[in-house]
């Protein structure tokens, strides 16, 4: 029988709150990436506005892309500079 390995990687988000402070935070995406969705889906509906690089939010969204490969890629390309 073969082994199943799980893993995550972290993402951190930084918040810029309207009193000029910023909050970040670690979210781990690993198995329960419905989950994950549905948080940023929630902080969208509440105002939040997400800026990022590399379009990681919208790669995550959609169930049809494998994030694992997109993050290695991200990943390699940021050790390319």
């Amino acid at each position: 029988m073969g082994r199943l390995l799980k893993y995550a990687y972290p993402i951190f988000f930084s918040v810029h709150l309207k009193d000029k402070s910023k909050v970040t935070f670690e979210a781990m995406l690993g198995t329960n990436r419905k989950s994950f969705i549905e948080a940023i889906q929630f902080l969208e509906s509440k105002n939040v506005v997400f800026k990022y690089e590399y379009e990681l939010l919208d790669k995550i969204k959609d169930m049809n892309t494998n994030i694992w490969e997109s993050i290695e890629e991200i990943i390699a390309f940021k050790l390319k500079k």
